[in-house]
């Protein structure tokens, strides 16, 4: 990281899931994520929206900074939100 802000990174292996996935325990997927290798270092990370799948589903960019650089991933997160629509209201 010496030579790097960041590190951008999927959050995940595939889109988020539909809000009642979690409901079928057969259905379950756990292990899947890529945040938990950041949280278990300290690093300030954080994930914002960075498109959609075909279903629809959000896709999240995972930027990773250098300890006590928060301000770093905050500025870069607002700026990938800029360029790819952040957060959007879901269809109902």
């Amino acid at each position: 990281m010496k030579n790097y802000d960041v590190i951008l990174c999927p959050a995940g292996g595939k889109p988020a899931e539909p809000i009642n996935f979690g409901d079928d325990p057969l259905r379950r997927n756990p292990g899947r994520g890529y945040t938990g290798l950041y949280n278990s270092t300290g690093w300030p990370a954080a994930v914002v929206r960075g498109g959609s799948s075909p279903e629809g589903l959000p896709i999240g960019i995972q930027v990773v900074g250098r300890p006590w650089c928060e301000d770093i991933v905050l500025a870069v997160c607002r700026h990938l939100e800029e360029k790819t629509g952040g957060w959007q209201r879901p269809s109902l």
